[in-house]
C-alpha cells in the first residue's frame, strides 16, 4: 500500500453504494430553520452502525445538505483538500447538476488539477470551474472544508470535516455545521448599505487570504456574502491562512485568534481541562513545552479569568490507537486517513501521556473511524462546557500556526477553516453535555475488542450521568439549557500501558476486521 501524506486511500477503491441509514425516512434536515431544538452540529450518517443512531435528528449525508428540501439551488462552491469530481457531482439532484459550481482545492502537480478538470468535463456541467489555492509555501495544505450554497431563497454557509470522497462521507465519522437560511437584504435605493456582521467579515476576509488568484473565481462569492445578512450565524469563525503574520494579523489566524476569542468570551476555571480531538498528529518538538503545552495550550486555556500559565490547565488529546483502527468498520484501510508518522512518533515519545483512545458508544461511532476533528473545554466532572470548536485543523504547527521572532509573529502553512460555539452567543453561561455511558473499566485494548463484535444499544440505553440530571434541574428551575453532544464518550479513557498510537506506515500483522493485515509499501 502507498502512503501519500494527505491521507488520500489507494487509487484503485471500492465505491461505497449504499449509506448505513434506513431507507424511505424523511431527510432530518428540511425542518433545520423552524426546529427549535435544532443540533448546534451534525454528524455523518455512517455505515455498518445501529440505523437508530444514524437517524436521531443530527445526522445528514451530503446529499441531503444538497437537497432541494434546502432551498432552490442557483450555484455552490466547494472548498476541499481531496475531491472526487465525479462522486461529488452525484451527490448534486439531477435538476442541480447543471448550475455552476466553483471548487477550490489543493492539488499541487499539474497532472491532479489536469484530473479534476477532465472530470469537471466529463460531467457534461460546462459551469463546474476548478480554482487551485495558492500553496507558495513547503509542506502547506488547502485543508479547509467548506461549502458555499447560494438558493432563490438565499443562502448558506456549511463548514465540516470532510474530503469529497465517497468514504469520508459514507464510513467515517465527520462534523458539519450547516448555517441559518441567511436572507438577502433589501435593495437600499441609495441608503447607506447595511452594516456587515463579525460573521461575514471574517468570511470576507478570509476569501481575501486567497490573493488576486482567486479574484476572478471567489468575488461573486465576496459579493453574495456582503447581500446576505448573515447576523444569524451565532458562532465565531477560527480560521488559518498560510503566511507569517504579525502585527495587527498576529491573532487573526490560527491558533492565536482562538485565544483572543476565549480572552475575551469565555469563563472557564483553571481547572477544566482542554480536550483535543482528531485525526493526523504532525512533527510538535521534542518536548511538550515546544509548542503543544506551550504557545498552543496558552491559546486553548485562555479564558477572560486573567493570564494564568497554561500548565496549570490539564490537557486530555484523542486519538485512535492501533486496536480502534484495526477494529473498525473498515479495518485498517480506516488508517490510510490517520496520517501519523512513525518518525514522528519516535521522536515524541512523551505525547502517549495526554493521549485518549477514541470510544463513542452514546454516538454509535466507535467503529466509525473518526475523521472530524474537533477540540472543547469541559468542566471536571463532564457536566459542562466552556466552549466547542469544529475544524479542520488536525494537531500540527502548519494548520495551527508557530511563533516566530519572540512571538511577535506566527507562521502558518496550511489553509484551515472551523466554527467556534460559546455559550454566551446561545444566552448560557455554559452548555450542558449530553449523556455519555459509564465509565468502563477495562483496558482500552480490550474495549476496543469488544466494540468490534458488540453493538452500541446497549451504550445509548445505559444510564446518563450527572450531566442529565442537572440539565432536567436547569429546566425545573427555568433556566436555558443548550445542549451539547460531544462526538465522543466521557469520562476519556487513557491509553494502557500496552497501547500505541496509530501510525500509517508501521507494519500491523494481526488480522483485522477483514482478515487482512497493514504492510505499507506492499
Amino acid at each position: 500500500m502507498s502512503s501519500r501524506s494527505s491521507g488520500e486511500p489507494p487509487a484503485k477503491r471500492p465505491r461505497i453504494e449504499v449509506v448505513g441509514a434506513e431507507k424511505g425516512l424523511p431527510p432530518p434536515l428540511h425542518l433545520l430553520d423552524s426546529n427549535p431544538d435544532r443540533p448546534l452540529y451534525f454528524l455523518s450518517r455512517a455505515r455498518g452502525i445501529n440505523p437508530r443512531q444514524n437517524n436521531n435528528g443530527r445526522c445528514a449525508t451530503l446529499s441531503e445538505i444538497l437537497s432541494p428540501l434546502m432551498g432552490n439551488l442557483k450555484s455552490s462552491a466547494q472548498f476541499n483538500y481531496m475531491v472526487d469530481m465525479e462522486w461529488l457531482l452525484e451527490q448534486y439532484p439531477v435538476e442541480f447538476r447543471k448550475r455552476p459550481l466553483l471548487v477550490v482545492h489543493g492539488e499541487r502537480t499539474r497532472e491532479a488539477r489536469l484530473r479534476l478538470q477532465s472530470a469537471a468535463r466529463a460531467s457534461g456541467n460546462n459551469d463546474v470551474e476548478v480554482m487551485a489555492a495558492r500553496l507558495d509555501i513547503p509542506y502547506g495544505t488547502h485543508h479547509t472544508k467548506m461549502m458555499f450554497l447560494l438558493y432563490e431563497e438565499g443562502m448558506r454557509v456549511v463548514i465540516h470535516t470532510a474530503n469529497l470522497i465517497d468514504r469520508d462521507w459514507l464510513a467515517k465519522t465527520q462534523a458539519i455545521w450547516i448555517s441559518p437560511l441567511f436572507t438577502k437584504f433589501p435593495a437600499s435605493q441609495g441608503a447607506s448599505p447595511p452594516k456587515r456582521s463579525e460573521f461575514a467579515s471574517d468570511m470576507l476576509a478570509y476569501l481575501d487570504a486567497y490573493g488576486t488568484q482567486g479574484t476572478k473565481s471567489l468575488d461573486p462569492w465576496k459579493k453574495a456574502i456582503a447581500e446576505h445578512d448573515t447576523t444569524a450565524a451565532n458562532v465565531k469563525l477560527v480560521a488559518s491562512v498560510p503566511g507569517r503574520h504579525a502585527g495587527p494579523q498576529l491573532t487573526k489566524w490560527g491558533h492565536t485568534r482562538l485565544g483572543r476569542l476565549l480572552r475575551a468570551e469565555c469563563k472557564a476555571p483553571t481547572a477544566w481541562p482542554v480536550l483535543g480531538q482528531f485525526s493526523s498528529i504532525g512533527a510538535l518538538g521534542a518536548t511538550p513545552a515546544a509548542w503543544l503545552s506551550g504557545e498552543w495550550l496558552s491559546s486553548l486555556a485562555a479564558s477572560n479569568r486573567g493570564i494564568e500559565p497554561a500548565s496549570s490547565s490539564p490537557l486530555k488529546l484523542v486519538f485512535p490507537n492501533v486496536e480502534t483502527v484495526r477494529n473498525s468498520t473498515e479495518g485498517y484501510f480506516a488508517g490510510s486517513s490517520l496520517p501519523y508518522s512513525a518518525a514522528n512518533a519516535a521522536k515524541q515519545p512523551w505525547l502517549k501521556k495526554y493521549l485518549h483512545t477514541w470510544k463513542a458508544h452514546t454516538q454509535g461511532r466507535t467503529r466509525a473511524s473518526p475523521h472530524i476533528k474537533t477540540y472543547a473545554r469541559v468542566s471536571p466532572n463532564g457536566n459542562r462546557a466552556a466552549w466547542f470548536l469544529v475544524t479542520s485543523a488536525n494537531l500540527s504547527k502548519a494548520a495551527w500556526g508557530s511563533f516566530e521572532k519572540q512571538r511577535q509573529q506566527l507562521f502558518i502553512r496550511s489553509y484551515e477553516m472551523g466554527v467556534l460555539f460559546l455559550p454566551k452567543s446561545f444566552g448560557v453561561d455554559s452548555f450542558t453535555l449530553a449523556e455519555s455511558p459509564p465509565a468502563d473499566t477495562s483496558t482500552s485494548a480490550t474495549a476496543s475488542s469488544g466494540a468490534a463484535s458488540s453493538g452500541s444499544t446497549a451504550a445509548a440505553s445505559s444510564s446518563p450521568p450527572a450531566a442529565a440530571s442537572a440539565s432536567a434541574s436547569s429546566a425545573a428551575a427555568g433556566k436555558s439549557v443548550v445542549v451539547l453532544h460531544l462526538p465522543y464518550d466521557l469520562p476519556l479513557t487513557p491509553y494502557s500501558a500496552a497501547d500505541q498510537p496509530w501510525t500509517w506506515d508501521s507494519k500491523h500483522m494481526q488480522v483485522d476486521t477483514h482478515g487482512r493485515t497493514w504492510e505499507p509499501g506492499k
